[in-house]
């Protein structure tokens, strides 16, 4: 990465070839096309190289790249409508599209009504965590926070039910 910093282009493709199907794997098991999945491997490494400059070499690599993945990955399912968006998030398990939707209606109606409200602000009106924050009178933080144990919760709760 210190070579390619520098400019070094075979450096880029020497961490290409050496990373790319880690990425690759990774996104697979978040995203049920491989179409999709090779779309954001693209994405994080047109990132990788529009950021190359503020990484930090006195860091590992391998958390940086993958941190760049993930806010790729979050990037692109935000950008699907937000339905689908919950459903890749909590609901990650290839089933027939009904049975999914009754499966989340089924978890869905097992939160308390502000979770629930919380989920819905945010995935199918879009609400940004500032905006959640506002609405609920909250911190912009503590609603990423109350966000992610939401998500959490339910993807604990998805994983118990299925083994």
């Amino acid at each position: 990465m210190r070579a390619y910093q520098q400019d070094d282009l075979p450096a880029f493709e020497t961490l290409y070839a050496r990373h790319a199907g880690r990425v690759l794997g990774y996104l697979k098991g978040r995203l049920r096309s491989e179409t999709d999945a090779l779309d954001v491997l693209q994405i994080t490494f047109l990132k990788l190289h529009q950021s190359r400059h503020r990484y930090d070499p006195d860091f590992p690599f391998l958390p940086w790249l993958f941190t760049i993945c993930r806010h790729a990955l979050v990037d692109w399912v935000r950008a699907r409508k937000p339905t689908q968006a919950l459903d890749s998030l909590v609901l990650t398990a290839p089933t027939p599209e009904a049975d999914t939707v009754a499966q989340f209606q089924g978890v869905l109606e097992t939160l308390q009504a502000q979770d629930q409200q919380m989920l819905r602000l945010r995935f199918e009106q879009g609400f940004s965590f500032e905006q959640l924050a506002a609405r609920l009178g909250i911190s912009s933080v503590a609603a990423r926070k109350r966000m992610g144990r939401l998500v959490a919760r339910l993807r604990r709760a998805r994983e118990d039910e299925h083994g």
